[in-house]
């Protein structure tokens, strides 16, 4: 029954539209890789879609992350799209707070918030008690994420510790954080230090994940080194660097999931500890090295969730199938991505949505 406004409509249309040239079909679903997964990189791709589809009044938006919405928010607005015409909702939450914040709304309407939380407390005091008791993590975790919009993101971000409480609140909670924890040593009496390394240290997510690894680090008495590598060329040295500082471990959303097997050579070369966050390792034959301890977010899900909540937004608003597409940005290279942005299409064609030809089978 969900279906079927959606399919009386779009059917209504290609009868009255019968004989007549269509150059999109009702609710199509067209998709753009990006070349980059940032602002950008998805402005690009936004206006390449639009520019091949200039009969579109209204668009839905979905992509890997936040900034693969915002850079299509972007790409509309400068292309005269007023905000009530258009909605776009990521995945992420932390980079698109001041989005929701903005005193006029934007066709930015929401994210599934992820947990950074999760993935730099939780992963790096997993490695800790790995490496103090010897008690080895999952092979593998996936986390969920909250659908929030302009009204709950606040309240929920706060509570996920990914924005600041009030100031009292945050004053007291700064107060009750003093005591510190004992040193932690490893079975041989080592002093524990750990490594937090992630691609793109700029970006608010891995900072969040680092922040909250060094909370972990603080409550459990260790040491932990927080670094970044954009493209990957100094990923071995910094190992090198950290194994040299004394570090037994270390949790890492790789800059290229394909340099797997040398980042787990190297650190068998210094006997170091790895688990593996957000981006899994691939192995030299393609496919996901299921021997590394790895968190990421059960990512079909999520770009599900999208995917209906972009669904349930259209229809509220009314609008005209014949005159209304949804489009997807795409980074198909990384498998995490492909994930979240495939369960946004399948979600979309499960609501009637039609996707481009050759693409119509989300994997």
């Amino acid at each position: 029954m969900k279906r079927m406004w959606w399919l009386v409509a779009a059917g209504a249309v290609l009868m009255a539209g019968c004989g007549k040239k269509q150059t999109l079909p009702p609710l199509a679903i067209l998709t753009k890789d990006e070349k980059t997964t940032d602002i950008p990189g998805s402005q690009d791709a936004m206006n390449a879609i639009l520019t091949q589809n200039a009969g579109v009044k209204h668009w839905l938006v979905y992509s890997m992350n936040d900034e693969g919405v915002l850079g299509a928010v972007r790409s509309l607005e400068a292309h005269g799209f007023a905000a009530d015409t258009c909605a776009g909702i990521g995945i992420g939450g932390s980079s698109c707070f001041p989005e929701l914040e903005r005193q006029e709304p934007t066709s930015f309407i929401g994210t599934v918030l992820i947990s950074p939380k999760r993935h730099g407390y939780e992963t790096t005091e997993m490695l800790f008690k790995w490496v103090k008791d010897g008690t080895m993590p999952p092979v593998k975790t996936l986390t969920k994420g909250i659908l929030v919009d302009r009204g709950n993101f606040k309240e929920i971000a706060t509570q996920e510790g990914v924005m600041d409480a009030a100031p009292a609140a945050a004053g007291a909670g700064e107060a009750g954080s003093k005591a510190k924890a004992a040193p932690a040593v490893d079975k041989a009496g080592k002093p524990i230090k750990l490594g937090f390394l992630v691609k793109q240290p700029e970006e608010k997510w891995f900072q969040d994940e680092q922040k909250f690894a060094t909370k972990c680090a603080a409550d459990n008495g260790f040491e932990i080194i927080n670094l970044g590598d954009k493209d990957g060329t100094k990923i071995l040295q910094i190992i090198d660097t950290i194994a040299a500082q004394g570090a037994q471990g270390f949790v890492i959303c790789t800059p290229d999931t394909k340099l797997g097997p040398a980042i787990m050579a190297k650190a068998k070369e210094h006997n170091m500890k790895v688990f593996s966050v957000d981006d899994q390792f691939i192995g030299s034959d393609g496919q996901p090295m299921e021997d590394v301890p790895y968190m990421g977010i059960s990512a079909g899900d999520i770009g599900k969730t999208v995917g209906e909540a972009l669904a349930a937004e259209c229809k509220k608003r009314g609008w005209n199938p014949s005159e209304t597409a949804a489009a997807g940005i795409t980074h198909n290279e990384l498998a995490t991505a492909k994930a979240r942005t495939d369960g946004a299409m399948e979600a979309l064609m499960a609501a009637g949505f039609q996707a481009e030809a050759g693409k119509g089978t989300a994997h």
